[in-house]
């Protein structure tokens, strides 16, 4: 989660390019992130909210932002 908030800090929106932003994603996000992965043993819940977290900050670096939870639900 540091490392989430240290991003945060970092990247205010407009001060990067996408490709510093990924950069940074590939070089300090996620080898805090897996810090000692060759030791774990993944459930699939993990698993997933692995992916969550990738999926959620890469939507964040290109700007992508999906429907609203009112657009979805209806209400």
């Amino acid at each position: 989660m540091l490392a989430v908030i240290r991003y945060r800090i970092i990247c205010l929106p407009g001060c990067y390019l996408k490709n510093r932003e990924i950069k940074l994603y590939r070089n300090i996000i996620l080898p805090v992130v897996l810090h000692g992965c060759e030791t774990w043993s993944l459930t699939l819940r993990e698993e997933c909210r692995l992916r969550m977290f990738e999926n959620r900050l890469m939507r964040r670096i290109f700007r992508i932002f999906g429907p609203k939870w009112d657009d979805i639900t209806g209400e």
